[in-house]
């Protein structure tokens, strides 16, 4: 053989090395992916409502919506669109929770941003996102936003929409947590 042949064989070989390598890499990625996509709707969670009530008739007030993102896969997460509703639920009515909030909507709150500058979640970490709903004075909302029990709010948190992607993958997935509602039992007490 000669010298020109056994060049051509060992770029041959290389080519091949190196095929095989991006096979295998795609493989893995793919398997990652996947894999995160369906630990993640078990992993997000909301963590807690903060409320800042008016600090007079005239002024606005809002609530701020705390929402964990744990990635227990082995590639990086985005979130790329977050959506909830925010009720504040009178706990002294004595109707049921799910006839009461169609009267306790204070409105939706969402983070959205582009894929390119999305928040993301390395590996087996956890990234809390914050989305604040602000409420308008003489709206209706505003009254019912100011709804105390003994000083404490009752936050109401129902999630309805989680899309996201990955950094280093163009692949965009839509789902629900699997526990998209939140209730603090004891009731919150105002942060600001």
């Amino acid at each position: 053989m000669s010298s020109v042949g056994r060049a051509v064989a060992v770029c041959f070989l290389l080519l091949a090395a190196y095929s095989g390598f991006l096979y295998v890499q795609s493989s893995v990625n793919h398997v990652w992916a996947t894999e995160a996509a369906v630990l993640l709707p078990e992993n997000i969670e909301v963590a807690g409502v903060r409320i800042y009530p008016a600090r007079t008739p005239t002024a606005a007030a809002y609530a701020e919506v705390l929402v964990n993102v744990t990635n227990r896969g082995n590639v990086a997460v985005s979130i790329i669109t977050l959506e909830f509703e925010l009720f504040m639920d009178n706990p002294t009515d004595p109707r049921e929770l799910g006839e009461r909030l169609g009267d306790e909507r204070i409105g939706s709150g969402s983070l959205s941003m582009p894929r390119s500058s999305a928040p993301s979640v390395p590996p087996h970490q956890t990234r809390a996102l914050q989305v604040r709903v602000g409420v308008s004075p003489g709206s209706s909302e505003y009254d019912v936003f100011n709804t105390t029990v003994g000083g404490l709010y009752f936050p109401v948190v129902l999630i309805t929409k989680i899309v996201m992607s990955y950094p280093d993958f163009d692949v965009i997935r839509t789902f629900l947590p699997e526990d998209p509602f939140f209730y603090p039992v004891g009731g919150v007490l105002p942060a600001g």
